[in-house]
């Protein structure tokens, strides 16, 4: 959130996180299959910042099937982007119904292997 801040899409890390909680209490982002999406619109912001993380051992999240996240996409977008927004969610969602993937992924080795694998995989999509 601080990268945020430092190209000046964000006045302060909160304001992001406050967008993403703000969203989320609307209606819990996640879908199942052991992902979570959390996403938000953010003012100033051009384009779409997705950032990933793994859990493996599953995060208690609520989810739609109550089963632990592994992998959570976290999705910023601007209001100017919503069609591409809404994209991004879908192809998200498309993963999740993947048999395997979500569980490749959350085996990555590091940020980098978590690429090249979500890589791979959007190529078999």
């Amino acid at each position: 959130m601080r990268l945020l801040v430092r190209r000046g899409l964000a006045r302060t890390p909160d304001e992001a996180v406050e967008s993403l909680a703000k969203r989320e209490a609307i209606l819990s982002t996640g879908i199942g299959g052991g992902v979570a999406a959390p996403h938000a619109q953010l003012d100033g912001l051009g384009g779409i910042m997705i950032a990933a993380s793994t859990h493996p051992d599953g995060l208690d999240y609520p989810t739609l099937d109550g089963k632990p996240v592994l992998v959570t996409f976290c999705l910023l977008a601007g209001a100017g982007v919503r069609t591409q927004h809404l994209a991004a969610l879908a192809r998200i969602a498309r993963l999740a119904r993947h048999s395997g993937a979500v569980e490749h992924l959350a085996a990555a080795r590091d940020g980098e292997d978590f690429v090249v694998r979500l890589a791979r995989l959007e190529g078999g999509l």
